[in-house]
């Protein structure tokens, strides 16, 4: 069985090997999904870094990939590497922004397709996007 990271400290946490997925009779994860995967996991490291408590909603088909609590306060976090969400998802953020309170906030995790950093935008009305710097 082999692990399809390249020495990151993710390998232990996600197995993506084409045998093991046909082995056990589960569907395989085409690359772009897989990549999509492993920049949550790089951002969920990057808040628990920072204190956060960090859970992954995998799966799910939802606006929200992931969910950060700290000293009250709650991020909602859309995940996007190297393409930035599309018009409807802007909006669908946005409503989701207006319809939480005010210790709950929706962001965006972005990673250009060759960058380094992971961009953070908060959702405005209309689907709007503000950089911020957490």
């Amino acid at each position: 069985m082999s692990i399809y990271q390249k020495g990151t400290k993710y390998k232990q946490e996600v197995l993506y090997d084409r045998e093991v997925y046909q082995r056990e009779g589960k569907i395989h994860m085409n690359k772009r999904y897989r990549q999509g995967v492993m920049f949550e996991y790089e951002v969920r490291e990057w808040l628990k870094d920072r204190g956060w408590i960090v859970v992954r909603s995998a799966g799910s088909k939802t606006t929200i990939d992931l969910v950060a609590v700290r000293n009250n306060q709650t991020l909602l976090i859309q995940c996007k590497k190297g393409t930035r969400p599309a018009k409807q998802e802007r909006v669908n953020m946005s409503i989701l922004e207006q319809r939480t309170g005010k210790n709950i906030q929706v962001l965006l995790a972005y990673k250009p397709k060759y960058g380094r950093a992971i961009e953070w935008y908060s959702m405005r009305e209309e689907g709007k996007l503000t950089r911020i710097y957490i």
